[in-house]
């Protein structure tokens, strides 16, 4: 099967209105299964590898799916899943009202097992992604990644003031050591001009809260 990481939907049950992003979250469509002879011959060349970051769109109207879309569907356990349309039972004596879809992933030597009814399609891909875009955007989902976008924001927020007190500190401690006669000629040269800098650093420090 191939999972699909909902990134964005209409509703709780994935139902696509307009245009949704989705990660590709297994390898069921990432390749020609030899034994997929259609794919072949109809030169479906559209397979979606593992942590493609996909756009998919709303679904059209029940009459207008087509054989070999790939499509989103849930499953009855609540997962969803995009493969491709094998088969289309059309309407008959079993089913009057509707048609069932057998879809298959590409990869897959099999069909899936039960067929899916257009009520539990949920939106259908067209053809545009970014290839191994979704491996970065599912970690910026976990734990881990949103942790990592929290430290990134303390850093930032956090970074001039402890900056500005290093130089406080250093300014402090350079002027003692010039105040103490503890440098020589040439290290009192050097140190002063580095001084002059701190100094400068401090101010451009403070000019900054300002604005």
């Amino acid at each position: 099967m191939c999972v699909l990481a909902i990134l964005t939907s209409a509703n709780g049950n994935g139902l696509v209105k307009g245009t949704a992003l989705k990660v590709v979250a297994s390898s069921s469509m990432c390749t020609k299964y030899e034994g997929n002879e259609y794919l072949f011959k109809n030169d479906l060349d559209d397979q979606l590898l593992l942590f493609d970051l996909i756009l998919v769109h709303e679904l059209p109207k029940e009459e207008d799916i087509k054989l070999y879309d790939i499509v989103v569907y849930e499953h009855i356990n609540g997962a969803f899943f995009i493969h491709r349309i094998v088969d289309i039972e059309e309407p008959n004596e079993k089913h009057p009202n509707e048609r069932y879809f057998l879809l298959q992933g590409d990869a897959n030597a099999v069909a899936d097992v039960f067929p899916v009814k257009y009520s539990q399609l949920r939106s259908i891909y067209e053809g545009e992604r970014v290839a191994n875009l979704g491996s970065f955007v599912l970690f910026m989902q976990s734990p881990a990644g949103i942790l990592c976008i929290v430290l990134l924001i303390f850093v930032l927020v956090t970074m001039p003031i402890v900056d500005e007190h290093f130089v406080k500190l250093e300014y402090e401690r350079v002027e003692r050591m010039i105040k103490d006669g503890e440098l020589d000629e040439n290290a009192r040269k050097v140190f002063e001009t580095y001084l002059k800098r701190l100094k400068k650093k401090k101010k451009e420090g403070k000019d900054n809260e300002k604005n």
